[in-house]
């Protein structure tokens, strides 16, 4: 948003002035395979999270805090999937790229990061909710039960909400078909290293979740139904991350 508002910012970075999108023809942007893949999966994950969502929102479960989580979590992931499936597929049929609509995509972008943002707060929270309510349920009571699990969904959201306003927003390019931290990427080197910053977070948050969620895989745990709608759910999320 920062550099949105600050015409120097926005200029140095997304301004559109000084190449012409058209000089790489729309027929040579275009991915139709890729596009109507994505499309396929989106249609595919979102359904396959319909279960999830309603095994999560069920009177016995909803009263437990992992389940709350994992409800916030899996609604939170189904709009994801707009931009990781549907969006990135429309693009990429398309062949759009940045400059075809700058403004929109921007600020879509910014939305985008902060539901993601959001997301990835909420899985790691989830991964020390359930274990510490392994190793110590008096603590897990004391941190997460009631009322309390509410403060850390609040506490996510305005992360997600500080990361998706403060930082600079990813790019839908159907042409490359993904997100890109380069606005311009395949009209423009990108020289300025704008994806390290994300590289290093994305690194950092997938290890140490990594690491938590590690203690949930010991042999005892393996038999019960949550574990189970973990793994079913996991498999989704894999396969929903393999297609951004």
């Amino acid at each position: 948003m920062e550099c949105l508002l600050n015409d120097e910012c926005y200029n140095a970075h997304y301004n559109c002035n000084f190449y012409n999108p058209d000089s790489i023809p729309r027929a040579k942007r275009q991915n139709i395979v890729p596009g109507v893949t994505l499309l396929i999966c989106y249609v595919i994950f979102e359904l396959l999270y319909v279960p999830c969502v309603v095994v999560f929102a069920q009177k016995k479960n909803i009263r437990e805090s992992c389940y709350k989580l994992m409800l916030f979590m899996g609604l939170i992931s189904m709009v994801n999937i707009h931009s990781g499936c549907l969006l990135i597929g429309i693009y990429a049929i398309r062949g759009d790229v940045f400059c075809d609509r700058p403004l929109f995509n921007y600020i879509v972008g910014m939305a985008i990061f902060a539901f993601y943002t959001c997301e990835s707060i909420v899985s790691v929270i989830l991964a020390l909710n359930r274990c510490i309510e392994m190793i110590n349920h008096r603590l897990a009571v004391a941190l997460f039960d009631g009322a309390k699990v509410y403060i850390w969904i609040g506490a996510s959201i305005v992360y997600g909400l500080f990361m998706g306003f403060m930082f600079i927003p990813p790019i839908a390019n159907g042409m490359m078909v993904g997100f890109f931290w380069q606005a311009h990427i395949g009209y423009v080197e990108d020289t300025e290293g704008w994806s390290m910053v994300h590289r290093i977070r994305t690194f950092f948050m997938g290890f140490f979740s990594r690491i938590i969620r590690t203690h949930n895989d010991r042999p005892e745990f393996t038999y019960s139904s949550q574990y189970k709608i973990n793994v079913y759910r996991a498999g989704i999320d894999t396969l929903h991350i393999g297609s951004r």
